[in-house]
């Protein structure tokens, strides 16, 4: 058995690779809940948001038999079961499947680094506990040992030793079957070195690959966060001095990187923070709402039982008004419309009634008090119904009142915070020169290693320079990319306004 595992971003490209041409022999999850497969994805991404710093949230590891041997389905899982678990992945959103379409059987494991909690999977040196587990495994199964620098998991070619590797590749080429990482950059992303036509092109060229450039002393590195390799040792056009020649001062270039990156960051702060207050000043209302709800319950209950009582004493002589009165407000609660049944037709039974020691002859007191009473009954029933749904209420309005209380505090703090982080004009007009002197073709390259979902949504909206980067981003596959156009639209208007006003001054 070899393994092999890296780290990546996107969960949707990955489940599209391994699924595609029906090239799955079948398909497996742990810790899933869903209905269709094609939900694994954005469940697997709805659970990685719960941790907004990792970058990678993906970790992809392949387990691989010697040509010739096949396992069953179950020994499969077996096998993938005892590896992520030997890694610490065992509670881990992770999908099997497995593939037959080379010439070795092997099983693709996706696996989101981002637990239910929030928590992150370091996997430092994973490595040593994957080897030790597929080293027992092959035992227990009686499989053929299959490692070392003699053959690799990619394209199944032996290690080149004439390509100026460093002993430590070597190294680990033969300990986990895989590819120096040098050797990797080189058959992947080395062409782009050569085909780039400036730094913001070729960062934009590497960004797919999860590789970005860094100055290291006076030369240059490619990294993939964790590894890193001198871009001499790509190729021999490569170096610092190679691409400076080509490109311009590498130093310059990052700058100008980093100032837009913090402007944006800056002003993706303001708008996160606009955003958060908008949602707690409207939690913080739907509770008040709730709350002036009950309270306003309460005052229709007064009011009921006010004309209740009014009605009453057009019913009944003396204090027979007010007995009825509690003893119908104490039966309300089992059986109140058959109460104003009973209220109706035979008030009598609850006291004695206006007009009735007059025999049996219809009075207008006895004529009244009987329409009082049928009236008294119906305002009996609404007195009821808003009583009950006081009742239903009243246990969570004192946690709704601490609620609105707090909300409304944290909403002082957000727009508190938010008026810390102005956008003063002196950033604006910087961003300004820089567009100016990159032009918008290199400035929506340059844009894409720092982009954001929240960019990418915006720059649907905006004009001529955010469908640019929309299109680019969508283009070359960088998944959500866009800047804050509105933002660079100011700015370029600003140093442009400039312009012209220091045109008019000369012309005078």
């Amino acid at each position: 058995m070899i393994g092999k595992a890296r780290r990546g971003s996107g969960f949707g490209g990955l489940y599209s690779y391994l699924h595609r041409d029906q090239r799955a022999e079948w398909t497996s999850t742990r810790n899933l809940f869903f209905g269709e497969p094609e939900q694994i994805p954005p469940i697997m991404r709805a659970t990685a948001s719960l941790n907004d710093r990792v970058e990678r949230p993906v970790y992809h590891l392949v387990i691989s038999l010697a040509d010739g041997e096949s396992l069953s389905r179950e020994t499969w899982e077996h096998v993938a079961d005892r590896v992520l678990t030997r890694l610490g992945l065992e509670n881990h959103q992770a999908m099997m499947v497995l593939h037959k379409d080379t010439g070795h059987e092997h099983i693709h494991v996706m696996v989101n680094r981002v637990d239910l909690d929030g928590r992150v999977w370091k996997g430092y040196r994973d490595w040593i506990a994957r080897e030790d587990e597929l080293r027992k495994l092959e035992k227990e199964l009686g499989l053929t040992p299959v490692r070392g620098p003699g053959f690799l998991l990619e394209k199944g070619a032996p290690l080149d030793r004439t390509r100026n590797f460093t002993p430590g590749e070597v190294q680990e080429a033969s300990r986990t079957g895989e590819a120096a990482f040098v050797e990797k950059i080189r058959r992947e992303a080395g062409h782009h070195f050569r085909e780039a036509s400036s730094w913001a092109d070729l960062s934009a060229r590497l960004h797919p690959h999860g590789l970005k450039l860094e100055a290291r002393g006076r030369g240059l590195v490619v990294t993939d966060g964790d590894r890193m390799v001198k871009a001499s040792r790509i190729d021999r056009d490569s170096s610092r001095a190679a691409l400076e020649r080509r490109f311009g001062d590498f130093r310059e270039w990052s700058r100008d990187v980093g100032q837009i990156r913090e402007i944006f960051d800056r002003e993706d702060q303001r708008a996160d923070l606009a955003e958060r207050w908008q949602k707690t000043v409207r939690l913080a209302g739907r509770l008040d709402d709730k709350v002036s709800h009950f309270r306003s319950l309460l005052d229709r209950a007064a009011v009921s039982e006010y004309k209740l009582n009014a009605l009453l004493t057009k019913v009944y002589r003396g204090d027979d008004a007010r007995a009825a009165s509690e003893r119908l407000q104490s039966a309300a609660w089992t059986k109140p419309e058959d109460l104003a049944r009973q209220l109706e037709r035979e008030p009598e039974r609850f006291g004695r009634v206006r007009g009735q020691g007059l025999g049996p002859f219809q009075t207008p007191a006895r004529s009244e008090a009987r329409e009082a009473a049928a009236e008294a009954g119906r305002e009996l029933v609404r007195l009821h119904e808003l009583r009950r749904e006081i009742r239903s209420l009243a246990p969570r309005v004192p946690s709704a009142e601490r609620k609105v209380a707090q909300l409304r505090d944290h909403a002082v703090k957000l727009s508190e915070a938010r008026s810390a982080l102005p956008l003063t004009d002196e950033a604006v007009r910087q961003l300004g020169h820089l567009v100016e002197r990159h032009g918008e073709k290199q400035i929506r390259e340059m844009l894409a290693p720092v982009m954001t979902t929240l960019r990418f949504a915006r720059a649907w909206h905006q004009g001529t320079l955010g469908r640019t980067v929309a299109d680019y981003a969508v283009g070359k596959l960088l998944g959500p990319a866009a800047g804050p156009i509105f933002l660079i639209e100011r700015a370029v208007g600003m140093v442009r306004a400039a312009a012209r006003d220091r045109e008019r001054g000369m012309e005078r």
